[in-house]
């Protein structure tokens, strides 16, 4: 959906902090002095589209949706101030979202520069200043509501500590003394609204007022003071936030929809109900004003929109002043048990009362469900948490309100995590961060999907992320790499996996995985992307134990069957779930049940009706296999009434078509009774013959080794690139070429794929330390002349790897080079081969222009990597040219996705720069037309699958990687003779 168009298509999205989501906005119109329209960003909002509980969900449905700033967040950098942190906002930290983001007049607000006159030391001095006030204003709150002569100096300083300890500075830094008392007054206004008053024109005019402010509470002044003196943080919230809980309490239920079932068992077809849709729309809670009065009156904490803020009274407030019963409350626990379950024993109070002055059950799951800031957690640990191994008394309360935030979870799943994973409650928030920031920049997982990897494996959050100075892998990454440089995954398989099976990021490599890719390679002969396959499908195979499952299993198979072990890898690589089977319960009473029914003669029959059509092995022998073997059997004798006197057997039927079996029975029963009436004398085995409709056979045995068929006839990846464009030969560059998505006969069109990799000698030799070597690979799809190609290359970078060395191929498109900057890693290396391609893209294109005129051509450059990290990186073109315009890495300002240390801003920078020269069409600055590399340059980054589909996608793949996976050996080598050392004859990646 884009933005941009016309007034029915600009959104804005704006974080709510009563119902903790991202709300999409069509925003307010108005019109300036100059009668142009511009979009207002703010409060004011025209109308509610939806909303989402994650920020990334909401910009993937509304990319061009323009995001408003929250108010109370300074513009300081806070990255790594977990109370800043906004709910559902992902990787991004908040303190960055508060200063790239628009603010109420739809300005760009930047980061506070050096020279700027404002410091956070003002900052800190503006917090102190309005929390002294705050202090001194409640204090003089509290004392007009006593007759005691307290001492107001005293009552101050005790309520400046309670507000630091509840509160913290940083909450008072956007706010003024002047602020603090605008908002007191506008409260005031709002509590008091449905009160009684003396207005000229009578009750009707007095419903006007309403009409035109909206409903309120009805509070005397007195008791606003006394309210404000209990719970002075009100003086701190955005009035517009207490005025939408106000009247969401107040609004009629909705009567369309009904979202609960008594005892709080949601029902599932809305288990994500749009609240603030619904609120839009006129519904809420469904209080009186009455009760909306005095439950704010009672328990001032309903109001709170910040976590921090919602810790009730003391039981005993409870018990003997609003005289709740213990009847009264076990009900509570009872009718909204998966709501308050793992909350604080006074939230269950809380409700408790508010059913006690005639609040119905449905109304407080409304509420519940729409405000999750209504519940905290226990200050104190329970005998359930200590009996499952929490050590210490207290809940570490921060720790879990982050989770709450970047989880988007409640208490009753935050506890439930607490009890699988007791170690939780000793991680500072800092920690947590830390870890669902690698997880969702290292893998690319989404929130939601980091919520769900999360939920299913706590644990995985005591893994290490750091990476030793002594060139230690952590944990995490040790993992990741096996995946990517062993088994050859790309980062979106290795997600897909990790979502179904959270502890693949647990088991070992040395003893636990390794072991088992080299069983599939080694002894069932399957290629790597087929492995890399079975990973993705059926991930748990990693969890099985080798020698007690999965070679057991593999030699029921082979001995049932009569199979090779090549053959066997043939079945699981069509479905990997067969490894997954019980061998007793499942894989051995199909065999026995198959060739009893069938009256097989032999394992040979077996095997074949098993190679034919292995998800034969995961039907239900009673509803699926004995159904469909009766069904065939009752076919032949009609068959046989018709005249067909010499019919087949099932067997002959089944061995013929084994797929007959692995259908489903209403597609069995419609080819049966299709077989009759068409040609009387043909048998139900030539009528049930296969049909060249069918699933095709995916995988089969090539030079002895299980492969996918898809492609298998491709040499090379690139090759097949070719055939997207067919450039001529009129220009080093190839000239101009037809594309999908270039239809000008002047466009030239300029393909490279960009891939890095990593080398470290395995096996007895390496031990911790031991240093990483990277290599680059460039493949350009055009023709392009080998001598130009060698020269721009040279030019690009310092450590080309030569033809003669077994290197590039200058003549096919070829470069490889060293990776010659720090900290080879796999990442790092994929980042810098596409800052490689632009230098020699860039280059390519001046030599050019000395001999040729390119100014009247439009130039598309697509590079295409197999990395998501390197696609995040740099798909966003406005990025790049406002990091490629600073003029040095030194004043480079990082604003892109994820945090600055995962950045790799020492390549990013002369990354984007040589992109901002690319794409200016002038990269010398000068105005000369002769001088252009072309009338106007279109460069693009995409990713291999979006070029390629499936199979061809991962042969580009593969093949990318096995150029790059030579680089990195010639690099290896290469230091190795210069230090004397052996290099490796075979090398294994």
């Amino acid at each position: 959906m884009s933005a941009g168009v016309g007034e029915d298509n600009v959104f804005c999205i704006k974080f709510s902090r009563n119902f903790q989501r991202h709300v999409v906005y069509r925003p307010k119109w108005g019109r300036s002095a100059d009668n142009s329209k511009p979009c207002r960003f703010d409060g004011e909002c025209r109308e509610v589209v939806e909303s989402f509980r994650f920020l990334d969900e909401a910009l993937e449905k509304y990319p061009h949706a323009k995001l408003t700033k929250r108010p109370e967040i300074a513009n300081l950098d806070d990255a790594e101030d977990c109370n800043q942190v906004i709910a559902g906002m992902g990787d991004v930290p908040s303190s960055s979202y508060a200063r790239i983001i628009a603010n109420s007049d739809n300005e760009s607000i930047g980061c506070i520069s050096e020279n700027s006159s404002v410091t956070c030391m003002d900052y800190l001095e503006q917090g102190k200043e309005s929390l002294e006030y705050l202090s001194l204003f409640t204090a003089s709150l509290a004392r007009s509501q006593t007759d005691e002569e307290d001492d107001l100096k005293r009552i101050e300083a005790t309520i400046e500590s309670m507000l630091l300890d509840r509160v913290g500075i940083k909450r008072f830094r956007s706010h003024t003394p002047q602020s603090i008392l605008l908002n007191y007054n506008r409260l005031a206004d709002l509590l008091t609204r449905s009160r009684p008053k003396k207005i000229f024109g009578g009750d009707d005019s007095m419903e006007q007022v309403k009409s035109m402010v909206g409903p309120g509470l009805a509070f005397a002044e007195a008791g606003v003071r006394t309210l404000i003196s209990y719970f002075p943080e009100l003086c701190l919230y955005d009035y517009r936030e207490v005025e939408e809980r106000v009247q969401f309490l107040m609004a009629p239920k909705p009567t369309e929809i009904s979202p609960f079932s008594r005892g709080g068992a949601r029902i599932s077809s809305n288990d994500d109900i749009d609240w603030p849709l619904l609120f839009w729309k006129g519904y809420g809670a469904g209080m009186s004003v009455e009760q909306a009065t005095e439950a704010v009156r009672a328990v001032p904490n309903i109001l709170a929109t910040h976590y921090t803020d919602s810790r009730k009274p003391d039981i005993s407030y409870f018990i003997q002043g609003l005289q709740v019963s213990y009847e009264l409350n076990l009900m509570a626990d009872e009718q909204l048990y998966n709501h308050l379950k793992g909350a604080d024993p006074s939230d269950v109070w809380t409700f408790a009362y508010l059913n006690q002055i005639g609040v119905g059950w449905t109304q407080l799951e409304i509420m519940l469900d729409a405000f999750p800031t209504l519940t905290c957690f226990p200050s104190n640990t329970d005998w359930e948490l200590n009996a499952r191994g929490v050590k210490s008394d207290f809940i570490n309360e921060p720790a879990l309100i982050y989770l709450r935030k970047r989880l988007q979870a409640g208490t009753t799943t935050v506890s439930a995590l607490l009890k699988t994973h007791s170690r939780l409650n000793s991680y500072g928030e800092k920690h947590i961060m830390d870890r669902f920031n690698a997880f969702q920049c290292r893998i690319g997982l989404s929130s939601r999907e980091l919520q769900k990897v999360v939920l299913r494996m706590p644990s995985l959050l005591g893994m290490s992320i750091l990476n030793g100075e002594n060139q230690s892998v952590s944990a995490l990454d040790k993992r990741l790499n096996f995946f990517l440089d062993e088994v050859g995954m790309t980062q979106e398989d290795i997600k897909t996996s990790l979502i179904k099976q959270p502890s693949l990021l647990q088991y070992s490599v040395e003893n636990n995985m390794r072991p088992k890719l080299s069983f599939f390679v080694q002894e069932l002969h399957l290629s790597l992307p087929v492995v890399s396959r079975i990973i993705s499908m059926a991930p748990g195979v990693m969890g099985l134990s080798l020698e007690d499952n999965i070679r057991p299993k593999v030699g029921a198979i082979r001995k049932g069957c009569n199979l090779s072990e090549t053959e066997v890898g043939v079945l699981v690589a069509t479905v990997p779930s067969i490894l997954l089977l019980s061998t007793k319960r499942k894989i051995v009473p199909c065999f026995d049940f198959l060739f009893e029914a069938l009256e097989l003669p032999d394992q040979d029959s077996l095997g074949m009706i098993i190679t034919g059509a292995p998800r034969i092995l995961v039907q239900g022998i009673e509803s699926s296999l004995a159904p469909k073997i009766r069904a065939l059997d009752y076919a032949i004798v009609l068959k046989q009434k018709e005249g067909v006197l010499l019919d087949s057997l099932v067997s002959d039927v089944c061995i013929k078509n084994p797929a007959l079996l692995a259908t489903t029975n209403a597609i069995l029963s419609k080819r049966i009774d299709s077989c009759f009436g068409s040609d009387p004398k043909m048998t139900l085995e030539d009528a049930l013959a296969p049909s060249s409709r069918g699933r095709k056979q995916k995988f089969g045995i090539i030079g002895g080794e299980v492969v996918s068929l898809d492609g298998a006839m491709e040499d090379s990846v690139v090759a097949a690139g070719k055939r997207r464009a067919a450039p001529s030969t009129t220009s080093p560059l190839g000239g101009p070429a037809k594309d999908e998505h270039v239809n000008d006969v002047n466009t030239i069109l300029i393909t490279c794929f960009a891939s890095g990799q990593v080398f470290s000698r395995d096996g007895e030799e390496r031990v911790r330390g031991t240093d990483r070597f990277g290599g680059m690979a460039v493949k350009f799809v055009q023709k392009v002349s080998a001598r130009q190609l060698r020269l721009a290359a040279d030019l690009s970078w310092g450590d080309i790897i030569p033809e003669a060395d077994g290197g590039s191929d200058f003549k096919d498109g070829l470069v490889l080079a060293r990776f010659t900057p720090l900290r080879p890693s796999r990442n790092r290396c994929d980042l810098c081969s596409c800052e490689l391609s632009l230098k020699i893209i860039l280059n390519l294109l001046k030599a050019t222009a000395k001999s040729t005129d390119l100014s009247t051509f439009h130039l598309r450059i697509e590079v295409c990597t197999d990395s998501t990290y390197v696609w995040k990186m740099v798909h966003d073109r406005d990025l790049l040219l406002r990091w490629g315009s600073y003029p040095s890495a030194d004043k480079f300002v990082y604003d892109g996705p994820g945090p600055k240390a995962l950045a790799n801003v020492d390549i990013l920078y002369p990354l984007s720069e040589a992109f901002a020269k690319l794409s200016s069409g002038r990269p010398e600055g000068s105005s000369v037309d002769a001088e252009r590399i072309g009338k106007s340059v279109d460069v693009v980054f995409k990713h291999t699958s979006e070029v390629y589909k499936g199979a061809t996608s991962e042969l580009a793949t593969k093949q990318m990687k096995l150029y790059g996976q030579r680089a990195a050996l010639w690099s290896y080598n290469r230091s190795k003779a210069k230090l004397g050392g052996p290099t490796p004859e075979n090398p294994s990646f």
